[in-house]
């Protein structure tokens, strides 16, 4: 139909365009809208509710984040989503990292991995224990971080997500010349997001 044709061009746009550019603000407004056209009752809703909770949290907004993910929980219970709930679960610990709340976090975590289904088995499985492992060092638990960081190497060493796990774990608290050989050859590839440039030039400084 065409609203949810409308809906995807939007989120679409959000997502893959502004987001990642970093014009984070065009990129929430975007989402807001997609997810104006798009129906209560359609099952796309959760997921783009999980990706705007994504953009208000890189823009600061934590609380209205936390209220998107609420209600992407809803929709998720009423369809028995278990693959929605796993990512709102995902983006939950993200929040509580971000608030740094460790056992909040580490909850969360274990939750994801509960929940998981096939999804997990692939890359986005070695993206999520990447994420994890950056979640649990940014709250100084450096031993749990390792622990879901080598789970990921061992899946896709050469998957991007990983390697900016392993250069933010360098930078943070490992070698520091190793640090700065893993950052520099991120920057170096095709693959570095305009809105991650800032955070590899802090890690590297």
């Amino acid at each position: 139909s065409f609203p949810t044709r409308r809906s995807s061009d939007l989120f679409w746009r959000g997502n893959t365009v502004f987001l990642e550019n970093g014009d984070l603000r065009r990129a929430e407004e975007l989402m807001r809208e997609a997810l104006a056209v798009l129906g209560s009752d359609s099952p796309r809703r959760s997921t783009v509710l999980v990706f705007h909770a994504d953009a208000l949290a890189s823009l600061g907004d934590l609380e209205a984040a936390e209220q998107a993910l609420g209600d992407a929980q809803a929709i998720a219970d009423r369809d028995d989503d278990v693959k929605s709930l796993a990512y709102v679960a995902w983006s939950r610990a993200a929040l509580a990292s971000l608030r740094g709340d460790a056992l909040a976090t580490e909850r969360l975590l274990r939750e994801v991995e509960r929940d998981a289904r096939d999804w997990f088995e692939g890359t986005t499985g070695a993206t999520f224990l990447s994420d994890a492992a950056e979640m649990l060092d940014r709250l100084g638990l450096a031993t749990e971080a390792e622990s879901y960081l080598a789970r990921a190497r061992a899946r896709a060493p050469d998957d991007e997500f990983v390697r900016q796990a392993q250069a933010t774990l360098l930078a943070r608290s490992g070698d520091p010349m190793q640090a700065l050989d893993a950052l520099q050859e991120l920057t170096r590839g095709d693959w570095l997001q305009k809105r991650l440039i800032w955070r590899h030039t802090a890690l590297t400084a």
